[in-house]
């Protein structure tokens, strides 16, 4: 189980559409993730403004295929956790409270279906 989380998290860090992890620290009851940066703000503050092309649409649809494909489900995509970069692509943060989906057959509480 171990291993495959592991390896999760390498597939979702070399994806050029996920936040790169930079390095995380924890000191006493407080804990820090660091991030690469993305100038552009995110998808919520873009929308505000403008509306989403339909091509960067679909790319994000994509995306979020590939970080499913993992088996990883990130149960809070919304659009302040969508980050825009320099170049204008879109890229999903806020992994935190993301869960790796080990068996399809469980339900939430972690019991299995009868």
């Amino acid at each position: 189980m171990e291993q495959q989380f592991q390896h999760e998290v390498a597939m979702l860090a070399k994806h050029p559409n996920i936040i790169r992890f930079i390095g995380a620290c924890r000191k006493a009851n407080e804990s820090c993730i660091v991030t690469e940066y993305t100038r552009g703000g995110s998808v919520c503050q873009f929308l505000q403004n403008q509306v989403v092309p339909l091509k960067l649409a679909v790319k994000l649809v994509l995306d979020v295929e590939h970080v499913h494909g993992l088996n990883l489900i990130h149960r809070d995509l919304e659009s302040d956790n969508l980050l825009i970069a320099a170049d204008k692509s879109i890229k999903i943060a806020d992994f935190g409270v993301a869960r790796i989906q080990v068996d399809k057959t469980l339900e939430a509480a972690g019991r299995q279906k009868s």
